[in-house]
């Protein structure tokens, strides 16, 4: 649903309105993604669970469908931080990004590369 475009305006209207939520302006991924071989396919397909698993958090919230993590604390919900796809693994919940911006900008790869520097010497090989 959340990169669907039926004609339905109804559906257009709620899918732009979570992907404003996801301060997103553009679907996640390029459609051509899903032509990756592996292990370019896994990082699609993280991204597709992730930002999914997003669009229904969102939904749920909205249609007053919140879930607490136990009975215990009645104000936890499921807005949690998701340390893996935040931090642990930053291309997972990334901006959309090309291959060129994957591979040359080591921030989007994992926690412990998210301060280095991008790779702007081979930027000059790899035109846009």
């Amino acid at each position: 649903e959340l990169y669907l475009e039926d004609g339905n305006d109804n559906n257009n209207n709620n899918n732009t309105a979570v992907m404003q939520q996801l301060n997103l302006t553009e679907p996640p991924l390029y459609e051509w993604w899903a032509l990756l071989p592996p292990p370019l396919d896994v990082v699609v397909g993280l991204r597709q669970v992730h930002f999914l698993s997003e669009y229904w958090r969102i939904v749920r919230e909205r249609d007053g469908i919140v879930e607490t993590s136990s009975s215990d604390d009645a104000t936890a919900t499921t807005t949690t931080k998701d340390v893996i796809a935040e931090t642990l693994f930053p291309f997972i919940s990334s901006d959309r990004f090309t291959l060129r911006q994957f591979f040359l900008e080591p921030r989007r790869w994992f926690w412990f590369t998210s301060e280095w520097e991008d790779f702007e010497e081979l930027k000059q090989y790899w035109k846009e």
